[in-house]
């Protein structure tokens, strides 16, 4: 990736702050890249074990992949855009853009008597060669 996307993201009181939308934009402007093939570095030493099984992320950087997800997915199908109301080829597409900055995204969904409730988990991505 070139220079463009060399922008700072960082942790206040209230979260992720960044140009996110920026590079959503620039990211988005290109077919998904190969997996992990979109460096972005997050430092922040308090961890959150989102998948006891799996290793360990910090509360950033699920945050950061959490918020990169659903404003992907709104850039990518519009502003009202959200799990309930993606196709199967946009789930995969969305997913393709989350494996490009080193992420899987596993959505599982559960249908109730009034509403569906969608559990969505963030693992990093792992290269099997």
């Amino acid at each position: 990736m070139n220079n463009e996307l060399d922008h700072v993201l960082y942790e206040e009181e209230t979260g992720i702050e960044s140009n996110l939308d920026y590079i959503i934009e620039q990211i988005c402007s290109k077919p998904p890249a190969p997996p992990n093939s979109i460096q972005l570095q997050l430092i922040n030493d308090e961890h959150l074990d989102i998948n006891s099984d799996k290793e360990k992320i910090t509360k950033l950087e699920y945050d950061f992949v959490k918020e990169f997800t659903f404003k992907t997915m709104q850039h990518l199908f519009g502003r009202d855009a959200n799990p309930s109301t993606l196709s199967e080829n946009n789930f995969y597409l969305l997913k393709q853009y989350i494996l490009s900055i080193g992420y899987v995204v596993d959505v599982e969904c559960t249908e109730t008597e009034t509403d569906y409730i969608y559990k969505i988990k963030f693992d990093r991505y792992q290269n099997k060669n």
